[in-house]
């Protein structure tokens, strides 16, 4: 069992070849639904404690498990977390990622051109600008929203 961070930075869970993400946060335990269940009707439902521990699998899938797009997802993951830290070219982060894979997996992955751009839109908006001078500030709100408020 494995949390991975989805494109909005919420948990997915991958378990026994299968993904899972929130449907409902109690207090004893979290409720997983499949990640299929929009697109092929999967009723599958996951729970686990509260620490993310101990799955127990509530309702079975109707779909056979996917290991290589577990295995995608943890690549492109990792991607995006040496795009956060490294100043590594895009082209060198793909060939680290994808040189891990099997090949049926690295059939299945991405563009190459698709996940260069992924970065370089990752890097955008991570990393903010610091301005030197006042002409590079930007100001996001308007002051005249603070004067109506008065």
């Amino acid at each position: 069992m494995e949390i991975i961070e989805s494109n909005k930075g919420k948990d997915k869970l991958a378990f026994n070849g299968y993904m899972y993400v929130m449907k409902h946060a109690g207090k004893k335990y979290y409720t997983w639904r499949c990640n299929k269940k929009s697109s092929l009707n999967c009723p599958a439902i996951l729970h686990t404690s509260i620490n993310k521990i101990d799955p127990i699998l509530k309702v079975q899938h109707q779909h056979p498990a996917e290991q290589s797009k577990i295995e995608i997802a943890k690549a492109i993951n990792k991607i995006k977390q040496n795009a956060k830290c490294s100043g590594a070219n895009p082209s060198q982060m793909y060939a680290e990622a994808v040189s891990q894979l099997d090949v049926y997996t690295k059939a299945r992955m991405s563009v190459e051109n698709s996940l260069k751009r992924t970065i370089r839109n990752y890097r955008k908006k991570k990393n903010l600008i610091d301005p030197a001078s006042l002409e590079e500030l930007q100001i996001l709100v308007s002051p005249l929203t603070f004067i109506s408020e008065i």
